[in-house]
């Protein structure tokens, strides 16, 4: 999200046009995640997720090319703005499988408060990559535009390398019995799963407007506004980090006050963006949405979860990673269209949406202050 303006400018696009690509990817995130699910069951979940990586690293080999090739042809875009569009489409079917799975396969060692710090150390991990990413993408823009794409291409080939050597249990697959006492559609966390739409809405807002509101407020160009979006993410990132690993510990007992804490800071941290006009407010409210963040999907996840027998993780957890998939998808597009309007009107709007997820959680109160017990059937 970062290097938005720099797409914009090599692919000569609006933000809404590229806004539309990168919903639409997550659109296809969230349609597939819940396949990758039933086939980590199904075949267990080591040969899921070899495919999800290699799916990826196909994703990004193309997406290298599409810039290579966009940056050759001055007279015509559009060869190599075909060849974005097909690599974010493969990259987004298969990356976004990679995280729900590792975090079903998570909860099976877990339960109670160790829950909660399963999947926020898990989550965490997932943080450092992306702070490390944030924190490269501006020394390796000097070395060229695709620099930043082709320094994870080693990571996934490690990846797949760590997967193939992965211990056995990762090819246990799901016992017949089992399967055949799958929820259905009508057992799905409707409640839990428009939680994740919604805050991943306003999560999709702010990504997409960082850098675009970076050069507005700072009076910047393409390149100084996405490195500094990738200081304040990089920021923002950290503090994330210290959420999964330290707070969440602190709120394993107290799943509700979590969501409800999370859905507020996360309101404040849009309200923040939104009026922010030096780097150091930007950074400081990009920080605030960090938090609440990790602390509402977080919460939100471990309730589901811990409710639900092992038997179910792996799809519980894909379909929770769809709505937010789909969140992010619905946030990324409409929103990119609103900033091209205007963006602090965009960020208001975002704010508001999440003002009335921390509405609905204190209203419902669907998620218990003590950690739910596991229901019947669930296998300690």
């Amino acid at each position: 999200m970062v290097m938005v303006p720099i797409l914009q400018e090599i692919y000569d696009l609006s933000l809404s046009s590229l806004g539309a690509i990168i919903g639409g990817g997550l659109l296809v995130s969230a349609c597939t995640t819940p396949i990758w699910g039933h086939e980590a069951t199904k075949t267990g979940a080591r040969k899921a997720l070899m495919r999800s990586a290699t799916g990826s690293l196909i994703g990004i080999l193309l997406l290298c090319c599409s810039l290579a090739l966009a940056q050759s042809s001055t007279d015509d875009k559009y060869p190599g703005l075909f060849l974005l569009i097909a690599a974010r489409l493969i990259y987004s079917a298969s990356a976004a499988a990679v995280l729900p799975v590792a975090q079903a396969l998570s909860s099976n060692h877990g339960n109670g408060k160790s829950l909660l710090s399963a999947i926020g150390s898990l989550n965490a991990m997932n943080g450092i990559g992306r702070v490390a990413g944030n924190a490269l993408v501006t020394p390796l823009l000097l070395a060229g535009a695709a620099m930043p794409i082709l320094i994870v291409i080693p990571a996934y080939l490690y990846a797949l390398i760590g997967i193939a050597r992965a211990p056995q249990s990762l090819s246990e697959t799901t016992s017949e019995a089992d399967r055949k006492t799958r929820l259905g559609l009508g057992g799905l966390p409707m409640f839990a799963m428009a939680i994740a739409m919604a805050v991943q809405v306003t999560i999709g807002a702010a990504y997409v407007l960082l850098a675009p509101l970076i050069l507005e407020r700072l009076s910047t160009d393409a390149t100084e506004a996405t490195s500094a979006a990738g200081i304040a993410l990089t920021f923002a990132l950290l503090c994330g980090i210290f959420t999964q690993l330290v707070l969440t510990r602190l709120f394993s007992d107290r799943l509700y006050f979590a969501l409800t804490s999370g859905a507020f800071i996360l309101f404040l941290g849009l309200l923040g963006l939104a009026e922010a006009s030096t780097q150091l407010q930007l950074s400081l409210a990009a920080s605030a949405l960090a938090v609440g963040t990790a602390l509402a999907l977080s919460a939100n996840l471990t309730a589901r979860l811990q409710e639900t027998p092992k038997a179910d993780r792996p799809q519980t957890s894909t379909w929770l990673a769809s709505a937010q998939m789909l969140g992010l998808a619905c946030g990324t597009t409409l929103f990119a269209y609103l900033g091209d309007i205007d963006l602090t009107f965009a960020l208001q709007l975002a704010a508001l949406l999440a003002c009335l997820v921390f509405i609905a959680v204190l209203v419902s109160r669907v998620l218990p202050v003590q950690p739910l017990s596991p229901r019947k059937g669930t296998s300690e």
